[in-house]
């Protein structure tokens, strides 16, 4: 509900500043008012709007306080969401390098077992060329 203020003291004066004479004055402003609806706010009408204007207040802030828990709700599921995508990537990365780590150990398994064969051959090379020395050089 719109309400238009029309003070008609003010529209008075300023009507006699400009020159009317008092009876011509108070003419104007009662012709102004009746072709703006014939009604001046009162105190009774600014009351009601005030209430009016509460209302709508207090409607909006339940409606932002049922907006506020929507996003909460939001917001919680999000972080549930995301929690078990972490979750489910842990596990995942954890199987990962379970792999990794399984797939090392055998390679230096293998690369042992080549040194220690070589280690071997060498050592029955060594010892070999020791008996031969020891034979030719008696």
């Amino acid at each position: 509900m719109a309400l238009l203020v029309f003070d008609t003291l003010k529209a008075t004066k300023v009507l006699k500043q400009a020159g009317f004479d008092e009876v011509q004055a108070e003419a104007v402003v009662a012709t102004v008012g009746d072709a703006i609806g014939g009604s001046v706010a009162t105190k009774a009408d600014l009351e009601k709007t005030a209430g009016e204007l509460h209302a709508e207040i207090q409607e909006l802030r339940g409606d932002m306080q049922k907006m506020e828990a929507g996003l909460r709700a939001d917001m919680q599921k999000i972080e549930t969401e995301l929690r078990a995508d972490m979750q489910k990537m842990e596990t995942g990365l954890r199987a990962d390098m379970q792999k990794m780590e399984a797939g090392l150990r055998a390679d230096m398994t293998a690369e042992f077992r080549n040194l220690y064969r070589h280690l071997w051959i060498m050592a029955a090379g060594i010892i070999g060329l020791n008996v031969a020395l020891m034979k030719l050089i008696p």
